[in-house]
């Protein structure tokens, strides 16, 4: 799973959700786990999002894992220049 895509979906989800900045980082779990994938470093460059951190950020968002992934997967393939 590419790792932008799940940051992309996650800001589509604050938008979505009226989720201020200050209400993610009240949850210190996610919003670290959220600044892990938003950083860009060659250490974490190949590092993928495990399953729990995901359903982590589906529980706080309050969306199932399947809203949360058939998006992506949307997205990704608008990205692959597929349909």
């Amino acid at each position: 799973m590419d790792r932008k895509l799940i940051v992309k979906r996650i800001d589509e989800l604050i938008e979505e959700k009226h989720i201020t900045n200050y209400q993610l980082r009240e949850n210190a779990e996610i919003s670290s786990t959220i600044y892990q994938w938003r950083k860009n470093t060659k250490r974490d460059a190949t590092r993928t999002p495990s399953l729990r951190s995901i359903e982590k950020v589906c529980d706080f968002f309050q969306v199932s894992s399947g809203y949360f992934f058939t998006l992506i997967r949307q997205s990704s393939r608008l990205f692959a220049g597929t349909n």
